[in-house]
């Protein structure tokens, strides 16, 4: 009986693992989706907007690595345990991790841009209100510079 539940888990193993990571493709998909709009609101300086997709991804990405934590029993020996099944299966199983890592590839590489852009935002917004501080100041000492009385005054009274 103990060998029929062996044989039996060792039948469904590459079938839960192929639904697996075609929920992480999934979630891929529109994180990869979100991470092209995030671009876009970064350009656009639409702040407020792009805290909301901030949080939508955050819950993406906290999926995705529940999935990756439950997944690891399944990819113990992945090589080895690959040759044991048919070639279809183990076919789309490759085909599918490759293109997850691809998509985590474009991902990351797009958040690097981003925030190298978030960056730049900031150091021109830091200019900008250092540019202010100057104004402020020059015109501090211009209104310190006049003596208080009216320059021009009308004498008749």
């Amino acid at each position: 009986m103990t060998s029929h539940v062996t044989d039996a888990s060792i039948d469904i193993w590459p079938d839960r693992l192929l639904n697996m990571l075609k929920q992480q493709d999934l979630l891929l998909g529109r994180l990869s989706e979100l991470a092209q709009r995030q671009g876009d609101l970064i350009r656009d300086g639409k702040n407020d907007e792009l805290l909301q997709l901030l949080s939508e991804r955050q819950q993406i990405i906290d999926r995705f690595l529940v999935m990756q934590q439950d997944m690891s029993g399944l990819t113990g020996n992945l090589e080895r345990r690959l040759e044991t099944i048919d070639a279809t299966r183990r076919d789309e199983i490759r085909r599918l991790i490759s293109h997850i890592g691809q998509r985590l590839d474009d991902v990351m590489q797009r958040d690097e841009r981003d925030r190298h852009n978030l960056e730049s935002n900031r150091d021109q917004s830091k200019q900008e209100l250092a540019g202010l501080g100057n104004a402020g100041r020059a015109r501090q000492a211009y209104l310190g510079a006049s003596s208080g009385q009216a320059r021009f005054a009308d004498r008749q009274g």
